[in-house]
């Protein structure tokens, strides 16, 4: 993984390329940081489907013999890839809508064959052998524009778990992948992948309304605890709004309250060991001003953690920040939630039944791909009467008899 601030050191038509100017906001339009419920998320996510594990479908493979051929991901892919973004922005209250541009792709996806060809990640790569120069100025432009990963299996797990992570010793400090990702002015993206090579194009700032909340922090007031990192470390970041001053990490304390664990920790300018840990990053990554903090300990599944933050002033005036993350249970799939409503009831099951019926009588089932999805508990690849059945036991067992019972295990029993 690597992260850089931008614009990068390329050559100089690459820099007219690379140093996007950020345009004007429309006058009058700013919006600020939504906070959503945990319902709203996961009716968010089951309806922009994605999986972690899911393997890249290539339209052209790349080629990794001279002359070379960058290849292109399939619009499915990129679909989901942009799908796992926009729930990321959701869940963080930033605007959801991001979209691929096609030639934001071609310089990912040329980025990404220079990296595997050059066996490093590598914002300013140097020309492999045999590479024709205008390929060469593509993955030039993609490489410096974009967030690196390598490594894991799946583009979306790179992106979680690598990308938004972001906590290993050397990106510890600046967090620039995730900062990239959670950037407000992002509007456009696009993304490359050769082999465990990754490339998400993220230099763009062509989004017109201005971000005017206090902050924006990650992980966020309601936060799938799928998406938090399974790694050794994963810090917590605080990205601070115009109105605020640049923080001093001298001045600035953070205080954490973990429920499960009992415990309140608190970190100041002295924490410099990366396992307990506190600075200040001024660094342009899509946002500046940036408060990251570890606690030295990863937060259990179902945590409610309140965060203080003191020391930081507007216009020279304190104004502290408290805030609450709770972790929640999601299955990524929103199994058996058949009408993408954020929960899983017994009208889901009816509908469910009706797409089958629908099905074996010759007709369409009726269903969207998403409520295919949700609607496919068993993941035998077809919605039948069992799911219906699986889905019917599964809201009477959690919702009404009151048994916290989860789909691994109820599908084990049946």
């Amino acid at each position: 993984m690597k992260a850089r601030q931008f614009p990068a050191v390329l050559t100089a038509a690459a820099m007219l390329f690379v140093s996007l100017p950020q345009p004007a906001s429309a006058e009058g339009q700013s919006y600020d940081r939504e906070v959503h419920t945990a319902k709203e998320i996961s009716a968010f996510f089951a309806s922009h489907p994605w999986d972690m594990q899911n393997v890249s479908v290539f339209d052209a493979e790349p080629s990794l013999t001279a002359p070379f051929a960058p290849g292109s991901l399939s619009a499915e892919t990129q679909q989901e890839l942009l799908n796992c973004l926009n729930c990321i922005r959701y869940a963080a209250g930033l605007p959801a809508d991001l979209t691929v541009k096609t030639d934001y792709s071609e310089l990912a996806q040329a980025a990404s064959l220079v990296n595997r060809l050059n066996g490093k990640l590598d914002h300013d790569p140097k020309k492999p052998s045999g590479m024709s120069e205008p390929m060469f100025r593509l993955a030039s432009l993609g490489a410096g524009g974009g967030i690196l990963s390598r490594g894991r299996p799946a583009f979306c797990q790179s992106i979680v778990e690598g990308l938004m992570g972001d906590s290993s010793e050397k990106n510890l400090p600046a967090l620039g992948h995730r900062r990239w990702i959670l950037n407000p002015d992002l509007l456009n993206t696009g993304f490359g992948q050769t082999e465990n090579f990754y490339a998400v194009y993220i230099n763009d700032f062509n989004r017109q309304e201005t971000f005017t909340g206090d902050y924006i922090a990650w992980p966020p007031p309601e936060m799938p605890y799928y998406l938090y990192s399974k790694g050794d470390r994963y810090a917590l970041s605080v990205s601070l709004g115009s109105a605020y001053d640049t923080a001093d990490v001298k001045k600035v304390s953070v205080d954490i309250r973990s429920e499960k664990l009992d415990r309140t920790f608190h970190l100041d300018g002295s924490c410099t060991d990366f396992n307990y840990y506190l600075t200040v990053n001024t660094a342009l990554y899509g946002t500046g001003n940036c408060l990251i903090f570890y606690p030295g300990e990863l937060f259990p599944e179902n945590d409610s953690v309140t965060v203080s933050i003191s020391g930081i002033t507007k216009k020279g005036e304190p104004a502290p920040i408290t805030y609450s993350i709770q972790f929640f249970d999601m299955d990524p799939r929103q199994r058996g939630d058949c009408n993408l409503d954020g929960e899983v009831s017994v009208e889901d099951a009816q509908e469910t039944l009706k797409a089958y019926t629908e099905r074996i009588s010759g007709k369409a089932d009726g269903l969207t791909d998403a409520q295919r999805r949700t609607a496919d508990v068993n993941a035998d690849s077809t919605v039948s009467v069992e799911d219906a059945q699986y889905i019917l036991k599964y809201y009477v067992s959690n919702t009404v008899a009151g048994r916290k019972v989860t789909w691994d295990a109820l599908l084990a029993d049946m």
